[in-house]
């Protein structure tokens, strides 16, 4: 009805579905062996590979987003909660 719907913006699931498949990739693990509430650190990620994450989702999801993102929501479940609110109350804002 309005400019407000005109953009559909990924829920927590589909961002959480997102985190999954990238640290799958960057460990070359199985999906089952990812722990959502278990920190980034605990998986051996290192800064570079935070920094490319955040970069990744900021193209992904086209919203500017700090190189630190991954540091200040260290789980996929926090990351993925934040991301999906920050994404609709700019989506409501627009």
């Amino acid at each position: 009805m309005g400019k407000n719907e005109d953009r559909a913006v990924p829920g927590v699931d589909a961002i959480r579905e997102w985190m999954v498949s990238k640290i799958v990739g960057v460990l070359s693990i199985h999906p089952g062996e990812i722990d959502t509430k278990k920190p980034f650190a605990q998986y051996g990620l290192d800064s570079l590979v935070g920094i490319t994450l955040a970069a990744e989702l900021e193209s992904w999801l086209k919203v500017k987003l700090p190189e630190t993102l991954l540091w200040d929501y260290p789980t996929i479940d926090l990351l993925a909660n934040h991301l999906s609110d920050l994404l609709q109350a700019e989506n409501q804002g627009k």
